[in-house]
């Protein structure tokens, strides 16, 4: 596993020099994909040690790999955290919008979830729905699957499609958008 493997332990120094020669690049090629996705300066530093961090603990078993090479597990780990972490930011900052004036007011996080109503309350887009539609998302979020809501409402599938369709852009349009799952 040359490039991917840093071994740890006692050794000689031109062990320690070809360790550190290793991680230099590992790190050089995680900064290059991180910078890829497009994150900021700010927030590329803190992507690249988290991606790091994990990789030192990840273990590669050619035996579990399905044939995979050294090379494409790294792509397809350091790819992963990338999107991991995106979701990550992308939710804070639609947090950050949500509690607004919290934010700026320098309250710290904990106290923000307490004591900081959202600024836009989900029972009032719910109340927003039809009849029809508000069962429909009580039935979805109790986990009865598509084909049963379908049967007990008399829904083609056309029907269901346009009924989630409207659920979703009533939602879009309060702001709510983050709510809804595929």
């Amino acid at each position: 596993m040359t490039g991917l493997q840093v071994v740890c332990g006692a050794g000689t120094e031109a062990d320690s020099r070809r360790q550190g020669e290793e991680m230099e690049r590992l790190r050089a090629r995680v900064a290059r994909q991180v910078r890829r996705f497009g994150f900021t300066d700010a927030d590329a530093d803190r992507v690249v040690d988290d991606i790091l961090d994990a990789w030192n603990t990840f273990t590669f078993d050619p035996e579990k790999a399905n044939g995979a090479k050294p090379e494409t597990v790294l792509t397809g780990f350091i790819t992963n955290r990338c999107k991991m972490a995106m979701r990550v930011l992308i939710s804070d900052r639609a947090r950050d919008t949500r509690y607004g004036e919290a934010m700026m007011a320098g309250n710290d996080d904990q106290t923000m979830r307490r004591d900081v109503p959202m600024q836009i309350d989900v029972r009032d887009a719910l109340e927003r729905l039809t009849p029809q539609e508000r069962l429909v998302c009580e039935a979805i979020a109790n986990g009865v699957p598509r084909q049963d809501i379908c049967d007990r409402h008399g829904l083609s599938w056309y029907q269901w499609d346009e009924l989630i369709a409207g659920i979703r852009s009533r939602f879009a349009a309060l702001g709510l958008h983050e709510w809804l799952k595929d």
